[in-house]
């Protein structure tokens, strides 16, 4: 099987640019298939989410700044991201 992969990633600087959002979709990356249920982290800040039916994943209030992201759900290799 293929690893998942972010394939849109980006930041969204929210009021002041004092904290930020990071937002995308998980999609299988054989097939482009979105993939539900994958556990979307950023382990520095012990913050995570689940990808929606549509692969999509938003996380909010992150503090500004470069972030490490994995992306894992079972059958498949964890992909790891730096935005």
């Amino acid at each position: 099987l293929q690893p998942r992969v972010l394939r849109v990633v980006e930041r969204a600087p929210a009021a002041a640019q004092q904290t930020a959002s990071i937002q995308g979709v998980v999609v299988d990356s054989a097939t482009g298939t979105p993939i539900a249920g994958a556990l979307v982290r950023v382990p520095a800040l012990n913050r995570s989410e689940v990808s929606h039916a549509d692969g999509g994943f938003h996380l909010h209030r992150l503090p500004a700044g470069e972030h490490t992201v994995t992306a894992s759900r079972l059958g498949y290799a964890v992909r790891t991201v730096r935005v």
